[in-house]
């Protein structure tokens, strides 16, 4: 089990998180006001978290999330692996880029990201 702690991100409710992968690199978005984070959001009233993952996904990258497992869940999020698939359209509004590591701005604690992007490559 991953013991992650994402800061602010505890005050959230039933919250899900992509880690995505593509070749040997995964995917971030840049939050302007935070920075460099994990695409996630909120779910919706009467939707199931995978179904929250990839709409959430989509909806910051652009890109279609393919082969989506669970990877934790923890503080009432859940974290899904998966892989980036096909571009469907425009990133609704933050910058996306693709790393082999983390970016030094993180939005929050870089020591949940290390746990939860580590727990994401042993499954």
């Amino acid at each position: 089990m991953v013991n992650l702690f994402l800061g602010d991100i505890k005050k959230m409710s039933d919250f899900v998180a992509a880690i995505a992968f593509k070749n040997n690199s995964f995917l971030l978005v840049n939050h302007k006001k935070r920075g460099w984070e994990f695409p996630g959001g909120k779910i919706r009233e009467n939707e199931g978290p995978k179904d929250a993952v990839k709409r959430e996904f989509l909806e910051e990258t652009g890109y279609k999330l393919e082969k989506v497992k669970l990877v934790e869940e923890k503080n009432s999020g859940f974290f899904y692996k998966g892989k980036v698939g096909d571009q469907l359209g425009a990133n609704e509004e933050f910058g996306i880029e693709f790393f082999e590591e983390l970016p030094r701005k993180l939005s929050f604690e870089r020591s949940g990201y290390e746990e939860i992007l580590e727990a994401a490559k042993r499954y």
